[in-house]
């Protein structure tokens, strides 16, 4: 057996640290990870098993001295553990604990490529000591492998974000080792709940975008003109600073404490969502804004009635169109990442974002936090259901129990779970506002220079959040004037608004862009058809033919940056099930050129349905503005 010394003389002898190094970077090249970052750790100490391989010892924050790996057979180790590892085609197995790498090189020679693998080295010491101990070049430059490294909760998110693919993977599976849960569980736990939660997510957004892709296309385009010609909320930024906020969402909670919104005003600024506007109006509260983001028509109801001119829009340019139509006050539209940004070319200022989990109480959040303001303060927060089922305040479209779909009853109730309550018990909730408030808590957790307060008196605790009661709030931060309906007027007279002669030079280009993809999609429809005839008569010459020029189309598609982003929209269900339908075809001994050209035929047929709604989107927006332009 080696001793300690033996095993220094080897590493030193094969230079491993250089190679590693150097493979690291040629596919992480973007990483801040380098050899110089972090200093050598004492904690760690290096050793050789008895069977010569080395391995780690750790002593962990408690004094208690872990092995990492065996210190009696890291490879047979690795082996039993990857041994107890059950897969499916397609699943992504998430690895806790890189370590000196036996357990991802032994898992990366038991499955084949249909398995891909996301490995958490939390420790940055331990990865720079494994660099210089053994060969990871297989790891790194493997295209199934992605590694992070680091203790990062957000950095771990944006990685798992960035690699997860829904229409590659089917399951998670976990794996690790032993020694990185004990030594590192509080990272492990919290990263494994941040992978639950980002999974979640993607599966909420997919489901999202299959059921409103449509609404989001037509709001975009149909808001077009609009959007051009009102200024950006990015011009109220950092106009309240300092100034507290009152987020008014629409949950039950909020007939607790409505009627005191008449003395904030004018000593904060009430931004408040669609849904909040009806209740509001009822009790003569006229807030600073409403906060619009969603794009179903039903959105629409909670607008129709509401006539204060007082109040003005923050509205996303995904929203539904009649709202911007109709809405009598002052407007300010966001950007938020729209597809739409790639349309203009340049010839437009910026508009601002506001980062949302799917709410607009999101929104007004980060607007409020924008602004400069603090603290900020939500009621009407309740993201849990009431003790009668009901999850929305009266005077909405959705509060009053037994009424409709948002309330539940005895029996109905098995997507319900508890959480934490404000009051110190627990209310029962679900997925989705769940989601939501998880949104908000990490928010709050990364924009930590504010003060944020819960003053919805009910529903679910939100972490990071103090807990006060509306009246509180007024007595203790509610003390000073301020003229919010002034910095409104003065934005809006700043606002340098776009000629809508420009607005419609913009629409006919696009237009364009639209009838060319249209009628290059229609001549694929007919190489598809002439494909599958070349195909049957096995005639090779035209197979190539026909495939060359399919393909040539697709590669033409998938570089466009106008229409192509709103054409995955509306199409987006049918797309996904075609990649996930092609994924599993690579995966499988079945790789039937029938099946695939079948559904091609529907791929295509669904992006000629979407050009074509484009297109006509495009034209009803350029009436619009010709509307406009005689006015």
């Amino acid at each position: 057996m080696k001793n300690k010394t033996d095993v220094f003389s080897d590493i030193q002898l094969n230079n491993w640290k250089e190679k590693n190094w150097s493979c690291y970077r040629k596919k992480y090249a973007n990483s801040t990870i380098t050899a110089q970052t972090v200093p050598h750790d004492s904690a760690i100490e290096l050793l050789p098993s008895r069977t010569e391989y080395p391995t780690l010892r750790v002593v962990g924050k408690n004094g208690q001295t872990v092995f990492l790996h065996s210190s009696v057979d890291p490879i047979k180790e690795a082996q039993r553990l990857a041994s107890n590892v059950e897969v499916q085609v397609g699943d992504l197995i998430v690895v806790y604990g890189l370590g000196l790498g036996y357990l991802v090189e032994t898992l990366l020679k038991q499955f084949d490529e249909r398995i891909s693998f996301f490995v958490i080295e939390p420790d940055q010491n331990i990865f720079q000591m494994a660099m210089g101990v053994r060969s990871l070049c297989d790891i790194f430059l493997s295209p199934r492998v992605f590694i992070h490294v680091g203790n990062s909760l957000v950095g771990m998110q944006n990685d798992f974000f960035t690699f997860y693919d829904a229409t590659r993977f089917h399951d998670i599976v976990l794996a690790g080792l032993s020694g990185h849960k004990t030594v590192y569980n509080q990272f492990y736990s919290e990263s494994m709940a941040i992978i639950k939660q980002t999974v979640n997510s993607t599966v909420m957004e997919l489901e999202t975008i299959a059921k409103i892709g449509p609404e989001i296309v037509s709001g975009t385009i149909l808001n077009f003109v609009d959007y051009c010609t009102h200024p950006g909320v990015d011009s109220l930024f950092g106009k309240f600073s300092g100034v507290p906020a009152i987020i008014v969402a629409a949950g039950p909670s909020l007939n607790n404490n409505i009627e005191l919104l008449r003395e904030a005003k004018g000593r904060a600024v009430i931004l408040a969502v669609g849904t909040a506007a009806q209740p509001l109006q009822k009790q003569d509260i006229v807030p600073d804004f409403i906060v619009s983001i969603d794009p179903i028509s039903f959105n629409y109801e909670h607008f129709k009635e509401y006539n204060s001119q007082e109040t003005a829009l923050i509205t996303d340019i995904q929203s539904y169109p009649a709202i911007l139509q109709t809405f009598l006050g002052p407007m300010f539209v966001a950007t938020n990442h729209s597809f739409i940004h790639n349309w203009f070319e340049g010839a437009i200022e910026s508009k601002g974002d506001l980062e949302t989990g799917g709410t607009a109480a999101h929104s007004a959040m980060v607007a409020a936090y924008k602004m400069g303001a603090d603290p900020i303060i939500f009621i009407g927060q309740d993201l849990a259901f009431a003790n009668d089922g009901r999850t929305h305040a009266s005077g909405t479209n959705y509060g009053e129990a037994g009424t409709n779909k948002n309330t539940y009853s005895a029996g109905d109730n098995v997507e319900l779970f508890p959480v934490k309550a404000n009051d110190g018990g627990q209310v029962l909730t679900n997925r989705i506002f769940s989601q939501f408030r998880l949104f908000i808590e990490k928010w709050i957790e990364t924009k930590n220079n504010c003060t944020y307060i819960n003053a919805t008196e009910g529903g679910a605790l939100i972490a990071g959040a103090q807990i006060r009661t509306l009246r509180e709030v007024l007595s203790a931060y509610c003390n000073k004037l301020v003229d919010v309906r002034s910095v409104i007027n003065q934005t809006q007279q700043e606002f340098c608004r776009m000629p809508i002669e420009q607005v419609l030079a913009i629409l006919y280009r696009r237009l364009a862009d639209a009838n060319h993809i249209f009628d290059a999609v229609a001549s694929v429809l007919k190489r598809l058809k002439q494909l599958q005839l070349a195909y049957e008569s096995k005639n090779v010459n035209k197979i190539q033919k026909y495939s060359n020029s399919i393909n040539e189309t697709f590669q033409a598609f998938e570089k466009d940056t106008y229409i192509r982003p709103a054409v995955d929209i509306l199409a987006h269900h049918i797309i996904h099930h075609v990649l996930f339908r092609r994924n599993e075809a690579m995966y499988s001994e079945d790789n039937d050129v029938q099946k695939a050209i079948a559904d091609y035929k529907v791929y295509y047929g669904k992006i000629y349905e979407s050009v074509e709604r484009v297109r006509d989107l495009i034209e009803q927006s350029i009436k619009f503005a010709e509307e406009k332009k005689h006015e």
